[in-house]
C-alpha cells in the first residue's frame, strides 16, 4: 500500500480519531518515502500506533513500578530528625517544616533503614501480586446484608467521622481539665492526620487505581492521572492508598506512643486501626495492598511528627528544674542553686 502525501495525512487523521488504519493489501508496505519512524515500524506492516498511544501504554505499564518505588521510599519518613528545640509554638510553621522533612526523606535513606525498606517493599509487592486472590477469599459480595457488613460499617467509621470526633472530644477534655499531655497528644495526632492525609491524596491522584467494587480487570486498573475516565469518575479510581486506614493509623500511633506506659492503650489503638483496614476490604472499597499502604503512611508520618516535635512537657520540665552551680574562689568555693 503506497501512500501519497495527501493519503498519508488522511490515514493519520483516521488514526488520530480512533478509526482503524486502512491496511490495503497486507502484502504491501507503506512507501519508505513517507513512512516516518515515529509512526511506522520498518520491519512490520503499518500498525497506526501514534506517539500518544505509545506513551500512554508505557505509563500504564510503568505505573505499578513507580508506585512500588514510592512505598519503598516511604519508610524513610520515620527517620529521626533533629528535634525542634525552639520554645516558640507555631503549629503552621511546624506543620510545613514536617512536610518538607517528609518530602526529602525518600532521598535520604540511611543504611540503618535498609532492612525496613526491603521488608516494606517485599510486603507491598507480595500483597500487590495477591490482591485479587485475597479479595476473592474475603468475597465481599457474599457478605452484603450480613451482620459482618453491619459491623464493618461501624468499625470503618473510626477511620473517618468517628475517629475525628473522638480526637475533637479528647482535645476538648484537655482544655477543660487543663491536661497538658492530652493537649499535646491532640496536637500531634492532628498534625499527623493532616500530613499523612496530604500524601494519601497525592498518591490517589497519581495512581488512579480502580476500586474493587467497580473493577474491570483482575487487581483493578491503574489509570494514572491522565486516564480517560479518571477526571470524571475520581471516586471510582481513588482506591490507592486507603484514606480511612491512613487516618486510623496516624491517630492511633500518636496515642500508642504518648500513653505507652499504659499497655492497654497501644493494644486498643493499633487494634482498632487494624480492624478499620480489614473493614475496608470487607466493604469492597479497597484492595489489601491499598490498606497496607495507607496504614504505613499514617504510621510513619506520625512517627516523624513525634520525633521532630519534642514533648512540650519535657521541655517545660527542663526549663523549670533546679540547677546546681559550683563557683570556685581563691579561698574555697560556693554553691549556687537556680530554680
Amino acid at each position: 500500500m503506497k501512500l501519497s502525501r495527501p493519503g498519508f495525512l488522511k490515514e493519520f487523521e483516521r488514526i488520530s480519531t480512533g478509526l482503524p488504519p486502512d491496511r490495503g493489501d497486507p502484502g504491501e508496505r507503506c512507501s519508505p518515502q513517507y513512512c516516518s519512524p515515529l509512526f511506522f515500524s520498518p520491519l512490520q506492516p503499518f500498525r497506526g500506533t501514534t506517539i500518544a498511544i505509545q506513551c500512554r501504554a508505557a505509563c500504564r505499564r510503568l505505573l505499578p513500578a513507580v508506585l512500588t518505588a514510592l512505598i519503598i521510599c516511604s519508610p524513610a519518613f520515620a527517620q529521626r530528625a533533629a528535634p525542634d528545640s525552639s520554645d516558640s509554638f507555631n503549629p503552621i510553621a511546624r506543620g510545613l517544616k514536617d512536610l518538607w522533612i517528609q518530602t526529602k526523606a525518600p532521598f535520604t535513606i540511611s543504611s540503618e533503614d535498609a532492612p525496613w525498606v526491603i521488608a516494606g517493599a517485599a510486603s507491598f509487592g507480595g500483597l500487590l501480586l495477591s490482591d485479587q486472590s485475597l479479595h476473592d477469599a474475603v468475597d465481599p459480595v457474599s457478605l452484603r446484608g450480613s451482620g459482618t457488613e453491619d459491623a464493618a460499617h461501624v468499625v470503618t467509621s473510626f477511620g473517618a467521622t468517628s475517629g475525628i470526633a473522638l480526637l475533637a472530644g479528647f482535645t476538648a477534655y484537655g482544655f477543660v481539665s487543663r491536661d497538658d499531655k492530652a493537649l499535646e497528644t491532640s496536637y500531634l495526632a492532628a498534625e499527623a492526620f493532616v500530613a499523612s492525609g496530604i500524601w494519601t491524596q497525592v498518591l490517589k491522584a497519581l495512581a488512579g487505581r480502580e476500586r474493587p467494587s467497580v473493577k474491570t480487570r483482575s487487581g483493578g486498573k491503574w489509570t494514572g492521572p491522565f486516564g480517560s475516565s479518571f477526571p470524571e469518575h475520581f471516586s471510582k479510581f481513588d482506591s490507592f492508598p486507603s484514606g480511612h486506614t491512613q487516618t486510623a493509623f496516624s491517630i492511633a500511633t500518636v496515642f500508642a506512643e504518648q500513653y505507652s506506659e499504659t499497655p492497654l492503650v497501644p493494644v486498643l489503638s493499633y487494634g482498632i486501626a487494624g480492624f478499620v483496614g480489614v473493614s475496608r476490604v470487607v466493604l469492597d472499597r479497597h484492595w489489601p495492598s491499598d490498606v497496607f499502604a495507607g496504614g504505613l503512611i499514617g504510621y510513619l508520618c506520625a512517627q516523624q511528627v513525634m520525633s521532630n516535635n519534642p514533648s512540650e512537657l519535657s521541655r517545660s520540665r527542663d526549663r523549670s528544674e533546679s540547677r546546681w552551680i559550683v563557683i570556685p574562689h581563691s579561698n574555697g568555693f560556693s554553691i549556687s542553686v537556680r530554680f
